[in-house]
């Protein structure tokens, strides 16, 4: 049996966790509350026992991971970013790991996103225009919000093989509408209070109403069908955990 994430956090003052003992990977799909979540964790088990990639401000975890090498990482109880379930810096984390998430209503999740790149010329994905345009060409911005949902979460770009890996890897997919759910169950796996997640990084008012147009929630509704499915499937559930007490180690990403 691997140690639980409540004894990794309950360890801390003896140095670092065993070998055995799994880590929460927290896939931090963009818009979808993971500042908060990042801030939340780091208050609860102290910033020694959580990375966060941020390749825009570091710490970049590729480039830690080959300057100090894979076993740096058993040092934290928590991993987490934008970073993606088959990304290969994910499959390289030693021991076993229990992944998270949380879907988003999509057309609110892409109209967010672009929020957030429209005030950053410096973004990748800028495009300098509309919401609508970058929607209606072969832009950046296009190719990343096309099921970015799923393609985060869980590597896959259907919502069948979306759900196959959420089912057979241990896995907590919050919704974003209902948030509480999400962090109860975060909690109770890291054996730390559950309390009230703070609002960081949101929207300014009336951002939605400013890019949201019928054409732009057309393309939107095409591009995101399978994130639509998964996103439905967890709000109608309102939380899907698959990790059970006492089972076996979850299986390596790589595997």
């Amino acid at each position: 049996m691997i140690a639980t994430l409540g004894d990794v956090w309950r360890r801390d003052i003896l140095g670092d966790p065993p070998i055995g003992s799994a880590t929460l990977a927290h896939l931090h799909v963009p818009k979808t509350a993971g500042t908060s979540m990042h801030h939340w964790l780091e208050k609860r088990l102290g910033r020694r026992r959580v990375f966060w990639h941020d390749k825009e401000n570091n710490p970049d975890i590729d480039v830690i991971m080959a300057e100090r090498g894979v076993e740096y990482f058993r040092r934290f109880a928590v991993i987490g970013g934008h970073i993606a379930f088959t990304d290969q810096s994910v499959c390289a984390l030693p021991g076993p790991k229990i992944f998270s998430a949380v879907f988003r209503r999509p057309v609110e999740q892409v109209v967010s996103h672009f929020e957030y790149v429209s005030r950053r010329p410096q973004h990748g994905q800028h495009t300098g225009g509309t919401l609508e345009d970058a929607l209606s060409r072969d832009t950046a911005f296009l190719r990343e919000s096309t099921n970015i949902q799923c393609r985060f979460a869980t590597g896959s770009t259907n919502a069948v093989d979306a759900l196959k890996v959420i089912e057979e890897n241990p896995f907590i997919l919050g919704c974003f509408d209902y948030l509480p759910q999400f962090i109860d169950c975060v909690a109770s796996t890291l054996n730390i209070p559950r309390r009230g997640l703070p609002r960081r990084n949101v929207q300014g008012p009336n951002y939605f109403e400013k890019h949201y147009t019928p054409r732009v929630a057309e393309i939107i509704k095409e591009i995101t069908q399978e994130d639509e499915v998964i996103y439905q499937r967890v709000r109608k559930e309102r939380l899907i955990c698959t990790v059970h007490p006492g089972a076996d180690p979850p299986r390596s990403v790589s595997s």
